[in-house]
């Protein structure tokens, strides 16, 4: 499953890096080109994990091997792609901060660190995964959420990717697990994520796209991104005797 899941999403990183380097006199607008290569490898290289669950739970095919296979494959890419994604948000941000890149980087590893050593086994205390969230504990989760989101702007790096680590050292299973997913859930799908998306679509322009070039260069971003994830991933797969015996 390791060997699967960065697979797909290194060749695509690999594949979208080197396309990036040719495009970038083309489609760099003045951005930086380290940035502007590293930034569309990693778009490239990334899983939409809620719409792949989403699918997965609509063909009944969640809790099946191959289901559970394809998850754990998607989650261990989307913490790889925010560690990549916080990297890069440090490097485009050269001069935001008055600290140099290094001490950022570092700033950036320790909180990662701290927050998997030292929050981790203190939320496993403070939030036992067998008891619901009650109004207290609810308000404390939110609370390690916000710090964490604002830990990470402080640093430079995106607030997705504080909110991300927040999620990731909280304790997993049970009552509490299943009593903040009904909390969250609703107001997350039917609120906050289609205002995600409308907002998104709000700074998406087509009107960019003025010229049958720059509709051919995009199709071909997009098919490098397909392919290249589609052709390692079952390489891998097939080639794996563990999956191969199981399904």
């Amino acid at each position: 499953m390791a060997v699967a899941s960065q697979a797909s999403i290194l060749a695509p990183f690999v594949a979208g890096s080197i396309l990036a380097f040719h495009l970038y006199p083309r489609l760099g607008n003045g951005a930086a080109r380290l940035p502007f290569v590293l930034f569309l490898g990693t778009a490239l290289g990334i899983t939409a994990f809620p719409v792949l669950a989403s699918i997965l739970a609509e063909r009944k095919l969640i809790n099946t091997r191959v289901g559970l296979f394809a998850i754990s494959c998607a989650a261990a890419d989307d913490f790889s792609a925010w560690c990549v994604v916080a990297v890069i948000t440090v490097i485009a941000r050269p001069g935001e901060q008055e600290i140099g890149l290094p001490v950022r980087f570092a700033a950036l590893v320790a909180y990662v660190l701290v927050m998997v050593f030292v929050i981790r086994p203190v939320a496993r205390r403070l939030f036992p995964p067998n008891e619901p969230p009650a109004l207290g504990r609810f308000s404390a989760v939110m609370i390690l959420l916000l710090a964490s989101v604002w830990t990470t702007e402080a640093l430079a790096v995106h607030a997705l990717f504080g909110a991300f680590l927040a999620g990731l050292v909280m304790p997993k299973g049970g009552l509490l697990e299943a009593g903040l997913k009904e909390r969250l859930e609703s107001m997350t799908l039917n609120l906050l994520l289609p205002l995600f998306f409308a907002y998104t679509g709000l700074r998406t322009s087509l009107g960019l796209l003025s010229s049958i070039r720059l509709w051919l260069l995009c199709g071909l971003i997009v098919v490098v991104a397909v392919a290249s994830k589609l052709v390692v991933s079952v390489v891998c797969v097939r080639a794996s005797p563990d999956f191969s015996q199981r399904v």
